[in-house]
């Protein structure tokens, strides 16, 4: 999928609850995988995309080039969002 692609599904789901999940992009998960199954979008460009984790308040923002989309079938088939680069940017 190419990135205009990309960043228009994301768009569809601002402000809507999305998973997230982070493949081994901090050294404490170790390669495993860790989602957070209650994120909202808030923004998406094509340089990055801004998230809310609802359940800490956290403030995500992670590029979009590391991003892979996918649906999360476990929860009706939301959109998720699979980390696959570096750590995201957190803030509260």
């Amino acid at each position: 999928m190419d990135t205009a692609s990309v960043m228009h599904e994301i768009l569809r789901w601002k402000n809507k609850l999305v998973t997230v999940e982070k493949r081994g992009v901090h050294p404490a998960i170790d390669g495993k995988i860790y989602e957070e199954p209650g994120c909202r979008i808030e923004e998406c460009t094509v340089e990055k995309v801004d998230f809310t984790d609802i359940s800490s308040g956290w403030r995500w923002s992670v590029p979009l080039c590391d991003i892979e989309l996918t649906a999360d079938e476990d929860r009706g088939g939301r959109l998720k969002l699979i980390l696959v680069g570096k750590e995201p940017d957190i803030s509260l």
